[in-house]
């Protein structure tokens, strides 16, 4: 742009005073020494300055909500934008009306666009996308440094997944007749790729997995069959995990929906406790090792099919037994320089294997595009998930010691929501199934009230006594925990009215609303503010909150308490 412009400052001497131009040691227009090599030298004078230490800005600068910097601080001289002789050529990418779709909604492609306007209109188109590129940037570069250290500092009871969808391969012999160009046969290929740690030689063991089928639906509930599928291998392999940590790209169709999210805060049900963590890489960053994995196997097809004619090479059987026979097993590998071993293994998918009866839906996640990491941890509660907008792998955070995350500076602490599922009865069966089979396994009928508040962990239903009087005329709260119990450090109020003092320990919940006439009927306040709670009050703890069939108006699903829990309640309740 200062090349396009530059009519408007004068070598010799510039009677502009702006920032741009002035300059105390020199006696001449300074504007081409505010040109910038590099797109990060560029968005850096948008954004306060970092520490000397710092590896990233303020999250509030990188975000956008810092009010000492933003776009509207881009250095830029008065007479550049104010000139209306002066125009200039840039390129963007933009979408276009191409047509109309069968619904008669217009159809639109993106595509490169190549402009000529005034600098004032070119100033105006840049400055909010600018501020969404820094976001964009940050975003990225933190998930890919986070990704590495994942990587890195993977423990012994963990696994790592990097799963994506490889392009179809579509079959082609050498000697093709010309109708079969236009209706050859595709399969679909799904790449997984896993790290672990070896107990026994503390050496990292890669396994990269190909799923291969004829199903050429690239949904979630294929991906859903596959990871299961994977699970059962591991258990006959012999290998005991209790973590499972996932990454890929944001796909809403195959992983970042609500569907794929609510087999996230499945999986540990359906494996019997190995809890997972799905981390999803920045908007356009998703590429890695696992798409040169898809393209060698796919490679290893085409060559053996233009090279040996007499190999049958027409579905997806033939060639998951061409690939058991010529790829699978031990491959030589570094793996990034580190002692450890590489294999390949092969899976066909039926057609029929998927199970597409039930879509194990729930309700949509509001602002879930914007969320980076979500874990499901509960065995018990199928619609409890844990959700924050970056991902973080500081020792703490592995180890599940949340409050001392490392990276609080730009890492928001974990949420816990709750999913509504779509089939309502099939949740509340499972649930209150499972509570049945825990019996007297589950430490929500203690009454030692210290024994209580150490128990309570994120995502846990605990009750503390009412305050007498209170306006909803009940004898106990029902809370879900945000944060478990923790020590204050300076004195507040909670927004809910409670005083705390330095020393008190305190519990971060979410209250359920009493609704109805029904002693065990609630509404989940899930866009009310946490609630801070006396962590001595706790009485009972680790029950179900079990989704009622109906909904109350507003659409907001009902949750009801067992009676069973109730009873213990009160019976805490009587012995205070």
């Amino acid at each position: 742009m200062r090349d396009a412009v530059k009519g408007v400052h004068s070598s010799i001497s510039c009677t502009c005073s702006c920032l741009v131009c002035y300059n105390f040691s020199e006696d001449s227009c300074c504007a081409h020494l505010t040109k910038c090599d590099g797109v990060t030298k560029f968005w850096e004078q948008i954004v306060c300055p970092k520490g000397e230490a710092e590896e990233f800005h303020k999250l509030d600068c990188l975000m956008g909500s810092c009010k000492k910097c933003g776009a509207h601080t881009l250095l830029v001289c008065p007479l550049e934008v104010s000139a209306p002789s002066m125009s200039m050529k840039w390129r963007c990418f933009s979408y276009e009306v191409v047509g109309v779709n069968d619904d008669g909604e217009p159809r639109k492609r993106i595509r490169e666009v190549f402009m000529e306007t005034s600098c004032v209109d070119f100033f105006e188109y840049l400055k909010p996308k600018l501020q969404e590129f820094v976001s964009h940037n940050f975003i990225a570069r933190w998930q890919d440094v986070q990704c590495r250290l994942s990587m890195k500092e993977l423990p012994v009871d963990a696994i790592l997944s990097h799963i994506d969808f490889a392009e179809n391969y579509s079959f082609e012999i050498q000697n093709e007749i010309q109708s079969m160009h236009w209706h050859s046969s595709q399969i679909t290929i799904l790449v997984h790729i896993t790290y672990r740690l070896d107990a026994l030689t503390n050496s990292m063991v890669k396994e990269s997995h190909f799923y291969v089928s004829d199903d050429k639906t690239h949904d979630t509930l294929f991906v859903q069959h596959c990871f299961l599928r994977h699970w059962e291998w591991l258990k006959g392999q012999g290998v005991n995990v209790a973590r499972h940590w996932v990454w890929s790209d944001g796909c809403a169709g195959q992983f970042k929906g609500s569907r794929p999210m609510y087999f996230v805060s499945r999986y540990p049900g359906l494996t019997g406790g190995c809890g997972m963590s799905w981390n999803f890489f920045g908007t356009g960053h998703g590429k890695g090792e696992w798409d040169g994995a898809g393209a060698v196997v796919k490679r290893a097809l085409r060559t053996e099919q233009l090279h040996n004619p007499w190999r049958k090479l027409q579905d997806a059987k033939d060639a998951v037994d061409f690939l058991k026979e010529t790829m699978e097993g031990i491959v030589e590998s570094s793996l990034g320089g580190n002692k450890g071993v590489s294999y390949r293994f092969f899976h066909l998918i039926e057609p029929d294997d998927v199970d597409r009866r039930h879509l194990h839906g729930c309700d949509t996640i509001a602002g879930s595009r914007k969320l980076h990491s979500i874990q499901g941890v509960s065995i018990s509660d199928p619609t409890l998930l844990m959700v924050r907008h970056l991902s973080c792998f500081c020792i703490p955070c592995m180890d599940g010691d949340w409050a001392n995350c490392e990276k609080m500076a730009h890492v928001q602490p974990w949420r816990v929501i709750k999913l509504v599922p779509t089939d309502v009865s099939f949740v509340r069966e499972q649930m209150i199934s499972q509570q049945a089979e825990d019996g007297d396994d589950e430490p929500w009928d203690y009454v030692t009230e210290e024994t209580l508040g150490d128990l309570v962990d994120a995502g846990d239903n605990f009750a503390v006594p009412a305050i007498e009087g209170n306006a909803e005329g009940v004898d106990f709260y029902i809370l879900q925990c945000q944060r478990k119990k923790q020590i204050v450090r300076e004195k507040f109020t909670c927004i809910w009215g409670g005083q705390f003092e330095v020393g008190e320990y305190v519990i971060a919940g979410t209250y359920y609303q009493k609704w109805g006439n029904s002693p065990n009927s609630y509404v989940y306040l899930r866009n009310s503010r946490v609630a801070y709670i006396d962590a001595s009050l706790v009485i009972a703890c680790r029950f179900q909150m079990v989704p009622a069939a109906h909904r109350v108006k507003g659409d907001e699903p009902v949750y009801q308490l067992l009676s069973e829990t109730i009873d213990v309640i009160r019976t805490s309740l009587e012995a205070l």
